[in-house]
């Protein structure tokens, strides 16, 4: 692709795409996203934590564990 960059793993075409892209970085980086962790689920109980995703009551993360 002609003027494409991948700037620290997230995509990016032109130059203004990519300056742009670097000051959303620089900022994620000095303020880390939180992501709670709403409930871990055993892979047996797989399908509870795909319902729970399809309810959209979900706020945080579910985790799938072996």
């Amino acid at each position: 692709m002609r003027n494409a960059y991948y700037t620290n793993d997230v995509y990016a075409s032109g130059i203004y795409q990519q300056k742009r892209m670097n000051q959303i970085l620089a900022v994620v980086a000095k303020y880390p996203l939180n992501a709670p962790i709403q409930e871990v689920c055993s892979l047996k109980d797989a399908a509870k934590a795909h319902y729970l995703i399809q309810s959209g009551t979900v706020f945080g993360k579910i985790i799938l564990i072996n």
